[in-house]
């Protein structure tokens, strides 16, 4: 989460607990490009990315900006569980502190995991990472019956879902702002090499009729988070095409909050779409050829600093979340990615109303394209 750039903050339960709406089809909203499979990892820090699996691009459809007026219409019948669908199996263990080679100063970690009853044990499974997993804003429910009821519907394949815990604090200077806020390829590779192995270790255990097996294939491993959750996702991907492609962030930290300072990029999150003073270049603009990152994004009008990049008075300039989301949301649409921005209404901080609203959609949206691969 941001705020002041402090150490001080947390994520907690941010955004408001009235209802949401079902978020529907997103609109078009103004075409993104072709950006979806195609292209090779840019300046990826491994690889080119290439895809393995059997993928087309989805097209524009559902790319674009979309308003949504409060109360956004009631919460997505998706998300909850719903009579004569099969319920996944989940189960969790715990990442014990300090046994992490890439992170070993993050504190004992939950990492819960959702397996669709239609994943067939040893297949190549598709797989969305959870960042803040269950630490904060409720998704291991609210995924599961989404991916429920959506793979249900043959409107997704069985995806698997895995929910990893932050590695503990806040904002600059913690551990969580470390692993999230860092604009690098980092905490994407603890996901690969740490993550990901363990829990395929963990489900001969815990659930060995379905033991899991996940697939090596980009376009088939997605990431989901709020807040600084929400910039980790879209860094894994950014900065490793080659291993995580989809992605859905809501009111995601594009915001100067990395700490220690980089000087490549000293203002952290907020330099993917802005450089150094008010340069309008930023990462995204600079970097070619365009990445195969597809990203669904959210914020409010209410978000967190909202109006202060354009206050000249502000103590702050660089923490305004519904200006910095928007612009990350205009470079990519300018370099022609696949990507879409629902902005709330009244909608604050990881507003829940908006994640209940939206969630089935913008799943949706992430994946489609996707048809499988080893």
């Amino acid at each position: 989460m941001a705020g002041a750039p402090s150490t001080a903050g947390t994520d907690g339960n941010a955004g408001s607990s009235a209802s949401a709406g079902n978020g529907g089809a997103a609109g078009s909203g103004g075409a993104a490009g072709s950006g979806g499979a195609a292209g090779n990892g840019g300046n990826s820090t491994a690889g080119s990315g290439g895809s393995s699996g059997d993928t087309t691009d989805p097209g524009t459809d559902g790319d674009g900006m979309r308003t949504l007026a409060k109360p956004y219409g009631g919460p997505a019948p998706e998300i909850a569980q719903q009579a004569g669908v099969p319920h996944g199996a989940k189960f969790k263990f715990t990442l014990a502190a300090g046994s992490s080679k890439i992170y070993p100063g993050a504190i004992a970690r939950e990492i819960n995991v959702y397996v669709p009853t239609q994943y067939v044990k040893g297949t190549p499974a598709p797989v969305i990472v959870v960042q803040d997993g269950n630490n904060f804003f409720g998704f291991v429910d609210m995924l599961s019956n989404t991916l429920d009821n959506l793979i249900a519907a043959n409107k997704l394949p069985p995806i698997i879902a895995v929910y990893a815990n932050n590695g503990g604090g806040d904002a600059q200077g913690s551990e969580r702002g470390k692993e999230y806020d860092t604009l690098s390829g980092v905490y994407a590779e603890w996901v690969d090499q740490e993550l990901l192995p363990r829990v395929e270790q963990q489900s001969v255990t815990s659930l060995p009729a379905q033991a899991v097996t996940f697939t090596k294939d980009p376009e088939g491993r997605g990431s989901l988070g709020g807040s600084s959750g929400g910039i980790a996702s879209f860094s894994m991907a950014w900065y490793h095409p080659d291993l995580f492609r989809r992605v859905v962030g809501y009111s995601p930290s594009f915001v100067a909050q990395e700490s220690p300072i980089n000087p490549d990029h000293p203002l952290g999150g907020w330099n993917y779409h802005e450089d150094q003073d008010n340069d309008p270049g930023g990462i995204i603009a600079k970097t070619d050829p365009i990445k195969p990152v597809r990203a669904w994004l959210e914020c409010g009008s209410d978000d967190d600093g909202a109006g202060t990049a354009s206050d000249p008075n502000t103590e702050y300039p660089h923490y305004d979340f519904l200006f910095a989301v928007t612009r990350t949301w205009t470079k990519l649409t300018g370099k022609g990615y696949h990507t879409h921005v629902d902005v709330g209404t009244d909608a604050g901080h990881v507003d829940s109303a908006m994640v209940k609203a939206t969630l089935p959609t913008a799943i949706l949206w992430a994946w489609r394209g996707y048809k499988g691969g080893q």
